[in-house]
Order: C-alpha cells, then sequence, then structure tokens
C-alpha cells in the first residue's frame, strides 16, 4: 500500500461542509469558492458503509499495480495565514470507486435528501444560487468526483492537527492539489519507539488497528474564529439565537428570565432552581467546537469566582450536535455535572438531557 500525501483547500468545519474561506487557497478553489474536499469528513453520507472522498488525482495504472489498488491518503492544508502546515486527516485504507458506485451513490444522495443539504450548506458560497448549488453537487457526483472510497473505521479526522515538515521521509512535499506526494512506508519513522511497543493512537480506546507512524508532536491548530469579518457576522446571529431562547423559554413558562448576567448568556429559573445557559453559534465552527468552548465557559460560570452554582447547565447552539457530541456529552454527564444540549430546529428548539431535568422542546417562533 503506498501513502498519499494529499492537499485540501483550508476549511474551518472539519471538513464535513463549505465554509466560504476556500477562496484563499488558489486554483479552482479561489475560481469557485469551494472545493469538493470540503465534505471528505462528513461520515453522515457514508454508503454502505463507505465515505466517498475527493481528490483531484487519478492514479496512473502502473501506481495501482504497485499499491495493489489501496491507498492510506493523509491530507494535509496550509494555514492561510501564517502558512503552517497540517495533517488533518487520514483515509486508512481508500480505494477507487466505480462507475456503479457513483450510480447508487447519485441515488443515495437523492433518497436521502443529502443533494438538498448540500446544496444548502453551498449558500456560504455568494454566487451559488440553490438551483445552481444543487445542480452543482448532483453533476459532481454523476460525473465521479468522488473518486475514493474508504469504509467508515478506517476514516479518521484528527482533533489534533499534526505540523507537516517540508520533507518527510527524504520526500519534498509537493504543494499541487493535483499531484500528492507518494510515499512508500510510514510517513514519519519514529526514532525512539521501543520494540514490540503499542503506538500511541493503539492505546486509544476504540482504535481498530490503523497506525500513523507519529512521532512528531501533536499540536491544536488556531481557528481564528474572532476576526473582524467573522464577528460581523457571529453577533447579530448569537443575538437572534439568544431571543429565540428567550421567547422559547418563556412559553414553557420558566420564570426570572434574564440575559447578560455577569457575562452569562441567560439565566432563568426552574421552580425554585436556578438554570444556567451558554449559547453558541455555530459559523466558524463546528458544533464539537461549540460545545467545547460553551462547557469551559460553563465550569467558570459555576466555579470560579462568587456566583452561585446552577442546578442545569445548557448548551444552546444553532446547529444540531453530532452523534459523537452526544456522547461526548453523556461521558461529561456521568462525571455529575446537570449537562443538557438543545439546538435550533426551523421553529423549535430540541433538546437531550443527560441527567432529571424538566427543559422540553417547543416553538421558538
Amino acid at each position: 500500500m503506498k501513502t498519499l500525501l494529499q492537499r485540501v483547500c483550508w476549511n474551518i468545519r472539519d471538513w464535513k461542509r463549505p465554509d466560504g474561506a476556500a477562496k484563499r487557497d488558489g486554483g479552482y478553489s479561489e475560481k469557485n469558492g469551494f472545493g469538493h474536499e470540503e465534505w471528505s469528513f462528513q461520515t453522515e453520507d457514508a454508503y454502505n458503509g463507505h465515505v466517498f472522498g475527493y481528490l483531484r488525482y487519478h492514479p496512473s495504472k502502473k501506481t495501482l499495480t504497485a499499491s495493489g489498488g489501496h491507498f492510506k491518503i493523509a491530507f494535509w492544508t496550509r494555514h492561510p495565514d501564517s502558512g503552517r502546515r497540517f495533517i488533518v486527516g487520514y483515509y486508512h485504507d481508500a480505494v477507487l470507486a466505480t462507475k456503479s458506485d457513483f450510480a447508487a451513490l447519485d441515488g443515495h444522495f437523492e433518497k436521502h435528501g443529502i443533494y438538498n443539504r448540500r446544496a444548502n450548506e453551498l449558500a456560504v458560497v455568494p454566487h451559488f444560487t440553490p438551483q445552481k448549488a444543487r445542480k452543482e453537487i448532483v453533476s459532481s457526483v454523476q460525473n465521479g468526483v468522488f473518486n475514493f472510497k474508504c469504509k467508515i473505521d478506517a476514516v479518521e479526522l484528527l482533533h489534533n492537527r499534526i505540523p507537516l515538515p517540508a520533507k518527510v521521509n527524504g520526500h519534498p512535499v509537493g504543494q499541487y492539489f493535483t499531484t500528492p506526494t507518494i510515499i512508500n512506508g510510514p510517513l514519519f519513522r519514529s526514532k525512539r519507539q521501543p520494540k514490540n511497543s503499542k503506538s500511541r493512537e493503539a492505546a486509544r480506546p476504540g482504535f481498530k488497528g490503523w497506525r500513523s507512524g507519529i512521532s512528531e508532536p501533536l499540536i491544536e491548530d488556531s481557528y481564528f474564529r474572532e476576526s473582524p469579518a467573522t464577528l460581523r457576522l457571529i453577533v447579530p446571529r448569537h443575538k437572534k439565537l439568544a431571543n429565540l431562547f428567550s421567547v422559547w423559554l418563556s412559553k414553557a413558562g420558566y420564570k426570572k428570565i434574564k440575559k447578560e448576567v455577569q457575562f452569562v448568556d441567560i439565566e432563568f429559573f426552574d421552580g425554585s432552581n436556578l438554570c444556567r445557559a451558554e449559547l453558541k453559534t455555530c459559523y466558524g465552527a463546528t458544533t464539537t467546537k461549540a460545545i467545547r468552548e460553551a462547557l469551559g465557559q460553563l465550569l467558570e460560570y459555576n466555579f470560579f469566582g462568587d456566583r452561585p452554582q446552577a442546578k442545569q447547565w445548557l448548551i444552546v447552539l444553532d446547529e444540531k450536535p453530532s452523534k459523537d457530541d452526544f456522547a461526548f456529552l453523556k461521558k461529561v454527564a456521568g462525571m455529575g455535572l446537570p449537562i443538557s444540549i438543545h439546538w435550533l430546529a426551523g421553529a423549535v428548539f430540541q433538546s437531550r438531557t443527560f441527567a432529571k431535568q424538566n427543559i422540553k422542546a417547543t416553538s421558538a417562533r
């Protein structure tokens, strides 16, 4: 199996949907405002147990023969401001998709509303009308743009990005989107790995046996959400979310609803119990990162300073959390924290509680 170091455009939503920032990357993404690789880690769109991803690279017959038809793909990107390069995820065992795959994927996307959802997600690019966006997405699937497929359990998104040096095992890393750097063997040769010892990845819960050969220190990339341009969009969305949630609480019969109390977004009372809510819009971030920010703030607001502790902690988002988010919050609640998660879904707020709480969904408008 050969390893492909494949460059992808910059994305601040974990390559699960376009974010409108791809225009700074040059080439196709700069011209069109997005790259098809911005859905490369959207596992919820998997068909027949496989995620279908886009590479601008089409291997030659010689390369296919040499690799046995299987590739490990390491996706990397370049930060548009700092210029630093990071590996952001892997397809640990990918193969080329076939024409029959494309036909089946077309039917799957149509049946499950994925075409419409992706067209709506493409609306972050101003020149794409809903009709034009849908036509683009349908055409990309039918024409085989998503040309590599990988089983879900072999897809790995790195929440801690790996710094990418200029050379990997003596191979200069190419900058072109169309031509990946082909590596024989592991990406990084471990200098201190004892014999018969388990890798850092192998020790992870749920690890299924893949190895990235990581010997470089892991660091977290910065997403720079709060740039002046981004804030101009985040702040109004946050105010709208706060207003809708206040209405939601009022209709549900909750009392003493207050906004912006000692930096806390919303506080209210459920009978005699103080409830504290932290609201997050997901523009410029995934739901996972929004939850991380909200949870940190709730910990501070309840344990730091002289604020009274709330009986219920609410995280409120403008988008539905992922399955992994729910699993994470269930574990957090298992530590004794009174957490619930709420999200705006059309005209209502939906919720999921992880402790004995009575918050219910109702109309927000």
